[in-house]
């Protein structure tokens, strides 16, 4: 894997569902929590949303500030458009992670208990990437901000998950 700074502004530029963006998210989150290898990121379906924190700046400053703060409805509509768009990505960053499994970037794993897969980072196969973080160093910084503001990331729950991230900064979701 050879990573350049233009062929990553390419993938900022490209309309709608760009997946090697949301591969390279899913990347630097499942780092930056330090799920690699044997430690296991519990329920990939906290990747759906987590993505577009990674991604969009706003969205990891507004859960970064509003810890204490009521939110704007222009924070609460720009929150709530990223648990609509995670819903809808849903099946599709399933369809993503076993491709990378198959190419071996990452691992998964059934998860009886919660019936959800969990997912961890296979280091051998991705090193390149892991000592490359300038390239991503916005996204790695959003990651940072997500980590610090949602503590036990890496292990609650899905519903844990989305009422810390959303009901607790005042949105009503509908049960999924």
């Amino acid at each position: 894997m050879t990573f350049n700074i233009n062929a990553k502004k390419r993938l900022m530029y490209l309309s709608g569902d760009d997946f090697y963006l949301f591969c390279y998210s899913i990347l630097i989150l499942l780092q930056t929590l330090k799920c690699v290898d044997e430690k296991f990121f519990k329920d990939y379906r906290k990747l759906v949303f987590l993505i577009e924190f990674v991604i969009n700046k706003k969205l990891a400053r507004i859960i970064n500030y509003s810890e204490d703060k009521i939110l704007s409805s222009y924070d609460k509509n720009i929150l709530f458009e990223s648990y609509t768009r995670g819903l809808s990505r849903r099946s599709a960053i399933l369809k993503l992670l076993f491709s990378m499994e198959k190419r071996s970037i990452i691992n998964l794993k059934k998860n009886s208990k919660q019936q959800s897969i969990d997912v961890s980072l296979n280091k051998k196969n991705i090193e390149e990437f892991i000592n490359n973080k300038n390239m991503f160093k916005a996204e790695y910084s959003n990651a940072k901000q997500i980590k610090k503001s949602l503590k036990r990331l890496s292990i609650i729950n899905l519903d844990t998950f989305l009422e810390n991230l959303y009901e607790d900064r005042g949105l009503n979701l509908w049960k999924i």
